[in-house]
């Protein structure tokens, strides 16, 4: 071990898009400098369901002493704790160095936004360019220091400007955007529509607000206007971009690593306050009382040279700017970026009066193409991302789905093994406890390691592998995420986050997370199968009925209880067989859960698992005869495997199984197609022949499906 490596440690409620943009600029100044970090991530301190308290035992697990210096989320820890209770909570890493983000706390230097300037700004906006009266805020947890300070400057413009304020209009949505979501539909179900502006205290709650309001047949900004606050990716893109307030949150997280490092060299520390900016776009609306005056851009070597190159295409009608234009685009990665390199635009054509006729309407023209390439960058960038999210997404369900399959720890391991770095990660490590409790085990064996870190097969006190065993390799940003189910402790998933992933440490825990839960289930199923068999006769009738539990247990989905994979190919196998002899058709429908990522993104995946269980359910009750038979074959797909059934048969229980789903009434606040969920199917019958793979029957079924998804969804497919 390196031991002259200094490494921080980290302490976050979540790993959501806000804690990803502060660690990558946080850890990006500290690993340049030759300092390393490790990030534990539990909940939020003195969270109100008590469920979360397990994950919180981490912060308690590791060794403070092994690190040199403490870096804590203190907004976001802090959302229900107050100053004497979140103080408290930290008081075993005070003999360390210890530097707050976002959350003043006395006696820690804090680096601070400002969110009195940014408000203000938001507030005039509204009330004066855009003139809106009648006002909905969406607060955050009522004790949070962030979310009160919003909401006076809030009510401090409108009392300013003459406004009055309905205090039914203010909801709690406690800076969850399904508590959002659930309270703003409650509002607007009262019948509540005085309203033409919601305020909401972070971006998050306002796409969820957003989603409602389209539901309810409210356009934004048409009929209502949504403002946030943080500017996170997320709300940069759709079709009414959010209107927020802007965090520099990068450059915050930076300031937080070089008080770090000054604090690593015995330099002393005072607080940092940040101001916070107004970022216009679509969703507050188009008609202003007074145009926007156009602010000033920084600009760096490449913009100003890029602005000599504008103006001297001006003035000999050159054509040198708009290539070295669209190559600098392609080198940004984010909308952000492009539309700070707009606003560029706009202050370069502001004062071109000066120059004659001719070159002005150069200018013009000139700015309109380097507009339009903008727009253009924007739009792939935005493509990418959706189809990039989609792909890992359905590839993470997939390995979810395959990773629950398995009931022994053997076989699991070995397909984490396999499947992490297929999803980009290179450095991971599973260790589990000694024992399987409401309490955290004192010993951790490592049954899965890569990239040269630790030893499979070693035991370790745990205050021995936090961190101690993970500094084996320096400048390796490690994340600890506990593992536990309710009140059960399993043990600890770690891993490296790679520069630029784009994946969900989160998904990924959760994934892990029920598949040693089923694993561990299953094992204790298999122990009492073997006990009951060492027992006297007169319990024989006991242990059969377990087993028969058992097995039925393997052949079935953890969570929509239907057929999983396996069941469903053996049984493909056979039907196969059968058909050939017999000479009848053999049909097979592969079906899958429109904009299903959407759904868990709006509703959670707690709700996106009620959802598939329904599903399932659904298609259980709509191919009913005694040999149909339903599997999860990944992910939200499903198949339906149909003997002695020709197309047309298959095509009417394809028919019936849209009925039956849309009977179920359930809301899809994200779909493009319907306000509830659909499905999108794939039909094909086939006669089986000899030398044929029963799999090109699945292929071309899924082929179906690829077509009703490329065509519109919520549709069938008969190949």
């Amino acid at each position: 071990m390196d031991h002259q490596t200094p490494t921080i440690a980290i302490l976050t409620d979540w790993i959501g898009p806000f804690q990803k943009t502060v660690l990558g600029a946080l850890q990006e100044t500290l690993n340049a400098a030759g300092v390393g970090t490790v990030t534990y991530v539990g909940r939020e301190v003195h969270h109100p369901n008590p469920i979360y308290g397990t994950s919180n035992d981490i912060y308690h697990l590791f060794d403070p002493q092994a690190h040199q210096a403490v870096f804590v989320l203190t907004s976001t820890l802090g959302n229900h704790s107050i100053d004497q209770e979140l103080l408290a909570f930290m008081q075993p890493f005070l003999q360390l160095p210890v530097v707050g983000f976002g959350r003043k706390l006395p006696g820690i230097p804090t680096v601070r936004l400002s969110n009195r300037s940014g408000m203000q700004e938001l507030m005039e906006h509204l009330l004066i360019e855009r003139g809106y009266q009648n006002f909905v805020f969406m607060r955050g947890p009522e004790d949070n220091p962030e979310s009160i300070e919003r909401e006076e400057v809030f009510r401090e413009a409108l009392r300013q400007h003459g406004r009055e304020f309905q205090e039914d209009h203010c909801l709690n949505g406690a800076f969850y955007p399904p508590t959002a979501r659930h309270v703003m539909m409650h509002f607007l179900e009262a019948g509540h529509r005085d309203f033409d502006c919601v305020v909401c205290a972070n971006d998050e709650m306002a796409l969820a607000v957003m989603g409602v309001l389209e539901e309810h047949g409210l356009h934004v900004p048409q009929d209502v206007a949504v403002v946030g606050f943080d500017d996170i990716e997320m709300g940069q893109f759709g079709s009414s971009p959010l209107t927020t307030v802007h965090q520099p949150v990068s450059e915050m997280a930076k300031v937080a690593a070089r008080m770090l490092l000054a604090m690593l060299q015995g330099m002393p520390q005072e607080d940092v306050l940040v101001p916070s900016r107004l970022v216009v776009r679509e969703s507050c609306g188009s008609a202003g009382k007074r145009p926007t005056q156009v602010a000033p851009v920084e600009q760096g070597e490449t913009e100003r040279t890029l602005h000599q190159l504008f103006l001297s295409d001006l003035e000999t009608a050159g054509e040198v700017f708009l290539p070295a234009w669209k190559k600098a685009l392609e080198e940004i990665r984010t909308a952000a970026e492009l539309e700070r390199h707009q606003q560029l635009l706009l202050h370069w054509s502001v004062d071109l009066q000066h120059l004659q006729a001719a070159q002005q309407q150069r200018a013009l023209a000139l700015g309109l193409q380097a507009s339009h390439l903008v727009s253009e960058r924007i739009l792939r960038l935005e493509t990418r991302h959706t189809v990039g999210q989609l792909q890992y997404t359905r590839h993470v369900s997939h390995v979810g789905t395959s990773m629950g399959a398995h009931d022994t720890l053997e076989g699991l391991l070995d397909e984490l093994k396999h499947s992490l770095p297929s999803i980009g990660l290179h450095y991971f490590m599973l260790a589990l406890y000694d024992h399987y409790g409401p309490t955290p085990g004192s010993r951790l064996k490592i049954h899965l390691s890569s990239g040269g870190v630790g030893t499979e097969g070693d035991v370790l006190e745990t205050r021995a592998l936090l961190p101690g065993y993970l500094l084996q390799r320096p400048l390796l940003n490690w994340q600890v995420h506990p593992i536990y189910v309710n009140d059960e402790h399993y043990g600890c998933f770690m891993m490296v986050e790679p520069q630029g992933w784009g994946g969900d440490e989160e998904l990924l825990r959760y994934l892990v997370t029920r598949s040693i839960h089923h694993m561990v289930k299953t094992r204790a199923l298999i122990r009492h199968s073997e006990e009951l068999e060492q027992q006297v006769q007169d319990r024989t009738r006991q242990l059969e009925e377990a087993n028969r539990e058992l097995r039925r247990s393997l052949l079935l989905d953890g969570l929509t209880r239907v057929y999983n994979r396996s069941a469903f190919d053996d049984y493909l196998r056979r039907m196969w067989k059968e058909h050939q002899r017999s000479g009848q058709s053999l049909s097979v429908i592969m079906c899958d859960v429109d904009f299903f990522k959407k759904y868990n993104d709006a509703c959670g995946h707690l709700a996106g698992d009620d959802c598939l269980r329904a599903i399932a359910q659904a298609l259980s009750q709509a191919a009913y005869r005694p040999g149909d038979m339903v599997a999860r074959y990944g992910g939200e797909e499903f198949v339906v495997v149909l003997p002695d059934t020709t197309a047309e048969g298959a095509k009417h229980v394809a028919m019936r199984i849209q009925e039956t789903v849309a009977a179920l009434k359930l809301r899809h606040p994200a779909s493009e197609v319907s306000p509830h969920i659909t499905l999108s199917m794939g039909v094909k019958a086939h006669v089986p022949r000899a030398g044929e793979d029963p799999m090109q029957l699945v292929h071309a079924a899924d082929q179906g499906l690829y077509h009703s998804k490329r065509l519109r969804r919520n549709c069938i497919t008969v190949l």
